[in-house]
């Protein structure tokens, strides 16, 4: 999961479950400014490619519980431009659904399929800040990191989980970025020896707290580290939304063509 998941660090947050990969030289990792943190976390945290088999379990603020089981796909492309797509599997009133997220440079595009409406329509503008499918992630969360959208700044360190990590505060470089992402500001927590990001906290358009996703269980797989569960919790709502990572596949070849809206309208 759970620019699901999939993450660079984060599916931007289901992503936070994505973790890891090339090893690369501790040396003046101290010296690392907030931008150089996650310029090193993207390259060390990037599979070619990726598929994981995935629970969600949607907890409403009266305790009522909605399970959802879907299947992430990401592959990596050219520099920051990545192809991700998550599809809908459990249960029936949702199996078939899709979300597609092309990124293109600067213009990246987010298409929704609905089985019921038998086609896929765009999501554009601030409409990518609305929830993604009933969950505590939003439809901008469903990719991976947006780095050159971004100004991110070290702020200090903390430990987080017994784990030392720096403290970054990434900021929208401009008005679109912020009415794409809804968020005002993030906080990031970055593992300074494995550069993953094991907690997020989300502030909205008005700077007050939103919600904020905790990433555990990480293992190694393949060589790379990757999370087992993502707690993502509304803390202006009152709900939560919990997602598992219960399998997964890295680097073992996913074709290209599954990334298209052909593809995503005949599942």
């Amino acid at each position: 999961m759970p620019r699901l998941s999939t993450t660079k660090l984060s599916l931007a947050s289901l992503a936070l479950g994505l973790g890891l990969g090339v090893a690369l030289a501790p040396a003046s990792a101290e010296d690392l400014d907030g931008a150089a943190i996650m310029d090193r976390a993207d390259k060390q945290n990037r599979p070619k490619d990726e598929r994981c088999d995935v629970t969600m379990t949607i907890l409403s603020p009266r305790g009522e519980k909605r399970r959802r089981e879907l299947v992430t796909y990401f592959r990596a492309g050219a520099k920051d431009d990545d192809k991700l797509l998550v599809r809908f599997e459990a249960p029936a009133d949702v199996k078939g659904t899709g979300l597609l997220t092309i990124e293109e440079g600067d213009d990246d595009e987010q298409w929704l399929y609905l089985p019921d409406l038998r086609k896929s329509k765009r999501i554009a503008g601030a409409t990518k800040s609305q929830s993604f499918m009933g969950t505590d992630f939003s439809n901008y969360d469903m990719r991976t990191e947006d780095l050159a959208g971004h100004v991110y700044t070290k702020t200090g360190e903390e430990t987080v989980d017994g784990r030392a990590c720096y403290v970054l505060e990434a900021k929208p470089k401009d008005d679109d970025v912020l009415e794409e992402t809804g968020y005002s500001k993030r906080i990031l927590y970055v593992d300074k020896e494995r550069f993953v990001c094991p907690k997020v906290v989300y502030f909205d358009r008005h700077g007050k707290l939103l919600k904020e996703a905790v990433t555990s269980g990480f293992t190694q797989i393949e060589g790379l580290w990757r999370g087992r569960e993502i707690a993502m919790e509304n803390r202006q709502e009152g709900s939560k939304t919990l997602v598992v990572y219960e399998k997964r596949e890295v680097n073992k070849g996913l074709d290209e063509d599954l990334f298209t809206r052909r593809k995503l309208e005949r599942p």
